[in-house]
């Protein structure tokens, strides 16, 4: 098993590496950080890469641990893999939280989650995307809580909702559209309920429904 370097070092690339965000997983981050590892120990401990197969001998992960018998840590990056053997999801975590950019791929090697963590929470801007590589939702969060901007595209790419939350609930203007761009819905949020004026339209653009009062 391969040792890594200098805690100091690596905490350093590690906060660097959560920084950057997700996109930077496949760019420079990772070699920075291969570049920086040398044969030492973080706190008197060794930093080893683990494997993990299943019963036909397959691996299905790899991860950097801080040795602690049966209670190994991970810390660094932690890599899974299908069957095949093609990634499935990459995360990095730093004495056993998860910590910085998480990644996740389907069979094809396409990015379908992109999200970003502090401390076992998700914190920062998470995307989920659909199978033909299209953008699917973008969604801010704050301490693991829905917080700031909210988009959703159909799966032709046109948008299909934008809004934003505020500590988990919707709030201010509210847009959809159907998936030919058509208007759908448009109104007004205060604390996860529509307030009066809040209008739907058919797919032919004729007002369905208009709220009379706030939503209780």
């Amino acid at each position: 098993m391969r040792k890594l370097g200098a805690y100091a070092i690596l905490g350093s690339a590690l906060l660097l590496l959560s920084f950057a965000g997700a996109r930077s997983i496949e760019a420079g981050a990772v070699s920075q950080l291969r570049q920086v590892v040398n044969a030492q120990v973080v706190k008197g401990k060794a930093l080893v890469l683990r494997e993990t197969k299943d019963g036909e001998g397959r691996v299905v992960r790899r991860a950097w641990v801080i040795e602690q018998g049966s209670q190994d840590q991970l810390h660094g990056k932690c890599t899974e893999y299908f069957e095949d053997g093609r990634v499935k999801r990459e995360s990095w975590y730093c004495t056993g939280k998860q910590h910085g950019p998480l990644v996740e791929y389907d069979l094809y090697g396409g990015v379908v989650v992109r999200s970003e963590w502090v401390d076992d929470v998700l914190h920062g801007l998470k995307e989920s995307i659909h199978s033909g590589g299209q953008m699917f939702f973008r969604q801010s969060f704050r301490a693991g809580l829905k917080d700031g901007p909210f988009e959703m595209w159909h799966e032709n790419g046109q948008l299909r909702g934008r809004g934003a939350y505020s500590k988990d609930k919707q709030t201010g203007r509210w847009e959809t559209w159907f998936d030919t761009g058509a208007k759908q819905s448009e109104g007004e949020f205060n604390d996860g309920k529509k307030l009066k004026g809040w209008t739907e339209y058919s797919s032919e653009g004729k007002i369905v429904s208009v709220l009379a009062e706030d939503e209780k």
